[in-house]
Formats: structure tokens, sequence, C-alpha cells
């Protein structure tokens, strides 16, 4: 089980990994990920946060296929601190949806590098 410390009700979670368990017998396409995530993203977010999104407001912007693993992020200006990170487990045919809450972006300049190992 994961740990859902930041998203504590994954319940519509696991509807949407049932809903495509048995559903599909060859591998996902990236094409078909990103619609699978988007749509996803869409559905919790209107349910758990009241946040109205389009699949053509949501972009990628980080995705990585690794190990029969598809991941990746999203981003919508409508999201504000949200964050959702979407994952496909290809052996096991689930998705798993992780949203962030962004709790800070600090900027360090490179002259404030710390380039020494602290032990």
């Amino acid at each position: 089980m994961r740990n859902h410390e930041h998203y504590p009700d994954p319940t519509a979670t696991k509807a949407i990994a049932n809903v495509m368990k048995g559903q599909r017998k060859k591998k996902m396409t990236s094409y078909e990920f990103e619609k699978v995530a988007k749509n996803a993203v869409i559905k919790l977010m209107k349910e758990k946060h009241d946040i109205d999104l389009t699949m053509s407001e949501l972009e990628f912007v980080w995705f990585a296929h690794e190990l029969g693993y598809k991941k990746c992020t999203l981003y919508a200006q409508k999201l504000g601190h949200y964050y959702p990170e979407v994952t496909y487990n290809r052996d096991a045919n689930e998705l798993y949806v992780d949203i962030y809450l962004k709790q800070s972006n600090t900027k360090i300049s490179a002259d404030n590098f710390d380039f020494e190992a602290h032990v």
C-alpha cells in the first residue's frame, strides 16, 4: 500500500485503477497514458478540490517510462499550489495519482551553492 499522507483519501484513485483492471492486454502507449493521466487528474481535482479543468489546460511537465512504469507530473494554472503526479504500473495494470501541495519555492543563487560534503 502506498503512503498517502499528502492525499489521505485514495478511494478515487482506487476507483480509477479498478476501471482500468482487465481492460488492457497490450502495452499502453505514451499517448494513451497522457490521456488516461490527464483524465484522472481532471476527475480527482473536481471531486477532491472542486477545481474544474479541461484536457487542453493540463500540460506534462515531466514524463518517464522505466521498467514497466510510466510516470508524469502535470501543470495547469488553475491548480495553484497543487502538483499532481501520475504513475501507471503495467504489471498490476493500475494507475496511482498523488496530489502534492507545494510548500515553498526557495531560490539559491550560484554564489551560495555549498559544495562541501558535511558529515
